[in-house]
C-alpha cells in the first residue's frame, strides 16, 4: 500500500472512531469524559468531517469509496439524532396550538440587572417569574412590583427570587443551600397551587486547552460539585406533597443532556425537549451556544411553547415557557 493511500485511510478511520466516541460521550454523559460534553454536540462534526474530507482527497476504488460513504453517514446520524438545536427548529416550523388547560406562563432570567430588568420581565407578561443572579432583596421587591403591580409576591436567597402574581410562601433553608437555589409554595390569584425552586448552580471553569490533563480533572470535579447541589434539590423535590405541581428552572450551568438532569427526571421533564421552538440556546446573549437555563416541570403540567428571547441588560437569553395545567 502506498504511503498516501495508508494516509487516507488513517484519517477515515480516526474520523469513524471519533465519531463513535462521541456517540459514547454522548449517550452516557461519563464524569471521566466532562471536559468533551461541556461542548455544544454540533462543533464536533466540523473537524470529523473535514478529516473525512482529506481522506477523501484523490481516493480511488469502490470498496473505498463506500467505507468513505458509510463514515459520511455515521456523522450524519451523530448530526440529526443529538443536535437539539434542528429538532426545536424543525418544530418552529409547525402550527401553533393554543393550551388545552388553564395558561400559565414562567420566565427565567439570569442578570444582575437591578430595576432595568423589569422591561425584560414586563414584556414576555409572566405569571411567575425565577431570578438568578438577583439584586438586592429590596430592588427584587421594586422588580417585583413593577412587573406584577399590587398582587406581587416575592421570595428571596442569597442569589436566586421568585416572583409571582399571587402569594408566595418561601420554604426554609440552610444558609448553605440559600447561596443557590430558591423554594417556595406559590398560589397564584386563579387559585393554583404550585411548588417552585429557581435555582443557579456552580459555575463552571473556561477550559479549552483539551490538551492538559489539568483541564480534564477540573471540569470532572466541577461535575461532581453540581451533582452534589442537585441532589439537595431533588431530595427537596422529593420531600414536595405528590399531588402538588411542581416547577423547577433558572441557571443549571450545564449543556441540555448533562448527566446531572438524570436527578430530575424521575419526577420533573425539560419542557424544552418537548415543545421547545426556534434556537432555545441561552448563553451567551449575542451568541448563544449552550442551553443551560431551563425549566423543567412535573406531569400535572403540559408545555405548550418553550422559547428563548434576546434581552436588553443581560448576558443571558430569556427563557418564556407557556405551560397548561391538565
Amino acid at each position: 500500500m502506498s504511503p498516501g493511500k495508508l494516509l487516507r485511510g488513517s484519517l477515515m478511520i480516526v474520523s469513524a472512531l471519533a465519531c463513535v466516541v462521541l456517540i459514547l460521550c454522548y449517550t452516557m454523559r461519563p464524569d471521566n469524559f466532562t471536559a468533551l460534553t461541556v461542548f455544544p454536540i454540533w462543533i464536533w462534526p466540523a473537524p470529523g468531517l473535514f478529516l473525512l474530507g482529506l481522506a477523501w482527497f484523490r481516493s480511488s476504488g469502490t470498496v473505498y469509496k463506500v467505507c468513505m460513504a458509510a463514515v459520511g453517514l455515521l456523522w450524519l446520524a451523530y448530526i440529526l439524532v443529538f443536535t437539539e438545536e434542528l429538532h426545536s427548529l424543525a418544530r418552529s416550523l409547525l402550527p401553533e396550538q393554543s393550551p388545552p388547560g388553564p395558561a400559565l406562563r414562567i420566565v427565567s432570567l439570569n442578570s444582575e440587572l437591578g430595576l432595568g430588568g423589569a422591561s425584560d420581565l414586563k414584556r414576555h407578561m409572566p405569571d411567575i417569574v425565577l431570578l438568578q443572579e438577583s439584586p438586592s432583596p429590596t430592588a427584587v421587591a421594586k422588580m417585583a412590583y413593577e412587573v406584577f403591580g399590587a398582587e406581587a409576591g416575592v421570595a428571596t436567597g442569597l442569589d436566586t427570587a421568585i416572583l409571582a402574581r399571587g402569594t408566595v410562601i418561601p420554604a426554609p433553608l440552610p444558609l448553605v443551600s440559600r447561596r443557590y437555589f430558591t423554594e417556595a409554595r406559590v398560589k397564584l390569584t386563579t387559585g393554583i397551587e404550585i411548588g417552585i425552586i429557581s435555582l443557579h448552580l456552580q459555575t463552571p471553569p473556561v477550559r479549552v486547552d483539551l490538551w492538559s490533563p489539568g483541564a480534564w480533572t477540573q471540569l470532572r470535579a466541577h461535575r461532581a460539585r453540581q451533582r452534589r447541589q442537585m441532589q439537595v434539590i431533588s431530595d427537596r423535590i422529593a420531600a414536595m406533597p405528590a399531588n402538588m405541581p411542581i416547577i423547577v428552572g433558572g441557571d443549571f450551568n450545564a449543556p441540555q443532556g448533562d448527566a446531572i438532569f438524570e436527578l430530575l427526571k424521575p419526577l420533573l421533564r425539560d419542557a424544552f425537549r418537548e415543545a421547545g421552538r426556534g434556537w432555545g440556546n441561552t448563553h451567551k446573549n449575542e451568541l448563544p451556544v449552550l442551553r443551560i437555563d431551563q425549566v423543567w416541570i412535573t406531569d400535572q403540567f403540559g408545555a405548550a411553547e418553550v422559547r428563548a428571547y434576546q434581552t436588553e441588560q443581560s448576558d443571558h437569553r430569556l427563557v418564556v415557557c407557556d405551560l397548561w395545567l391538565r
